[in-house]
């Protein structure tokens, strides 16, 4: 059987980081000023908005201020952002503590079911006809963050077993829809109808650094 779990944003929170984007956002805005006054100005933009699909959103509505001749200054201001956040959350990264068996334990636990009936634990696969004697488990990870990416590492480096009874349990891939801190993000606009300035839905090297 083939096992996947979707990992969002809450999965960080719950590990006590600061990864809301408003929790950014107030670091990003008291960084010492910048030289460049395209990339103050970017910032100023930027200040009312609360989570981290508006501020996607909000990139494509900054645009109605720009032209052909400023669009540069966008782009300066956006790569800085991207840079920024790839700082911040490598820290938030580093405050994590990888206490390999208890995540294992709770990995395990998250693969149970207490039955009340009988009062025991079993594993929701065996809810299923299927009679795999291995089951493959992935992660598809929202988060920036590495978090869960280097859990599944240190698990399979460890080779700590996830078996239950004749079944064994794989960790095998997780992917990360949006990118992380080590690939780089995918970060940005969906396709060029979310611009609004119809000038500029058709600049090039704008297209390149904002659509996903």
């Amino acid at each position: 059987m083939k096992i996947t779990f979707y990992i969002g944003n809450g999965f960080d929170l719950n590990q006590n980081l600061k990864t809301c984007y408003s929790q950014f956002l107030k670091e990003y805005l008291n960084y010492p000023r910048e030289s460049s006054k395209h990339i103050e100005l970017f910032k100023h933009h930027l200040n009312n908005y609360d989570c981290w699909g508006d501020l996607e959103l909000a990139l494509g509505c900054m645009l109605a201020e720009y032209d052909e001749n400023t669009v540069d200054h966008f782009i300066e201001g956006l790569e800085d952002l991207k840079k920024k956040l790839s700082i911040y959350l490598k820290k938030q990264e580093g405050h994590f503590k990888y206490k390999i068996r208890k995540i294992k334990k709770e990995l395990k636990r998250t693969l149970m079911i207490y039955n009340k009936k009988n009062g025991y634990m079993y594993p929701f696969y065996d809810l299923y006809p299927d009679n795999s004697e291995e089951n493959e488990i992935s992660f598809v990870s929202f988060n920036y963050t590495r978090i869960i990416n280097n859990m599944c590492y240190k698990i399979r480096r460890k080779r700590l077993s996830l078996d239950w009874k004749n079944t064994k349990n794989n960790i095998r891939t997780v992917i990360s829809v949006h990118g992380d801190t080590k690939t780089g993000f995918i970060f940005g606009l969906n396709d060029s109808s979310q611009i609004h300035n119809d000038t500029l839905k058709s600049h090039p090297k704008l297209l390149k650094h904002l659509i996903k």
